[in-house]
């Protein structure tokens, strides 16, 4: 038999359990306004994530074509004058602009490279013939090797860089 006290004691714990669990939730009505709320928020930031990652991708490009043509030109500066028509071909790198064949899976990246003896003068519009100086320019373009883009054309994803090599 249960003594007057232990009834009292389970009256208690029922009056705060009735208490604490009753009257303390969220009733449906504001968990749907709150998850309206939230969703109303989100949709914005959803809508940018591929513009974020587009961004993100072309800086990544500009990046690796920009150390492309620092290797090209490096090179280019290093090869005997006379020999710097030897540096146009087509060149494969990867998605680091490391060094790669043609027919590899890996490829990302094409670089044009084009030795110009008939430089224009910055600024006049003048072009001459110079035997002690040359134009190298570097196309860069993102190919990768699954797409089947062999041309490097203007275009988005296409990065030129220019360099003058003098006679030394």
């Amino acid at each position: 038999m249960i003594s007057h006290e232990q009834q009292i004691q389970a009256r208690q714990v029922q009056r705060v359990r009735a208490g604490r669990f009753g009257s303390g939730g969220f009733s449906l009505v504001e968990v749907v306004m709150a998850i309206g709320i939230l969703s109303f928020a989100m949709v914005p930031l959803v809508g940018m994530l591929p513009t974020g990652l587009n961004t993100f991708r072309n800086s990544i490009d500009r990046s690796v074509s920009t150390q492309i043509a620092q290797r090209i030109i490096s090179e280019a500066r290093q090869t005997g004058f006379t020999n710097l028509s030897s540096l146009q071909v087509n060149r494969y790198f990867t998605d680091e602009g490391d060094a790669t064949t043609e027919m590899s899976p890996n490829r990302i990246y094409v670089a044009r490279t084009d030795v110009i003896t008939q430089v224009a003068v910055p600024g006049t519009g003048t072009t001459f013939s110079n035997a002690s100086l040359a134009q190298v320019r570097v196309r860069v373009a993102n190919s990768p090797a699954g797409s089947g883009a062999t041309a490097i054309n203007a275009g988005p994803g296409v990065h030129d860089f220019t360099a003058y090599i003098p006679k030394m």
